[in-house]
């Protein structure tokens, strides 16, 4: 029979250490373009995900949308005048200010 190891906080020192990907991806002390481009390629990932989903989950809107036409147009000005600036504006804001 093992006998049970007790927990010790001093075990955890080598992996407090490390830089988490938080701080890797989202560290502002990397150039500017890169960090910009970084949360856009974020902030179009979570949008698209959360669109996905409100898309898949209303009914008719996927088959409006797949006739083209004017609801799509409308549909995709509105994502990209209004939905990815805001949700950029908001995760640059706090991705800056999670240091």
């Amino acid at each position: 029979m093992v006998p049970k190891r007790r927990f010790n906080i001093l075990d955890l020192k080598p992996y407090m250490c490390q830089r988490s990907n938080m701080q890797r991806f989202f560290s502002v002390d990397m150039p500017g373009v890169q960090f910009v481009s970084i949360v856009l390629a974020f902030s179009l990932a979570a949008l698209l995900a959360v669109l996905c989903l409100y898309i898949l989950l209303s009914p008719g809107f996927a088959a409006a949308l797949a006739a083209g036409g004017p609801s799509l147009a409308r549909f995709l000005r509105q994502v990209t005048t209004n939905g990815l600036p805001v949700v950029f504006a908001i995760n640059y804001v706090s991705f800056f200010f999670s240091r």
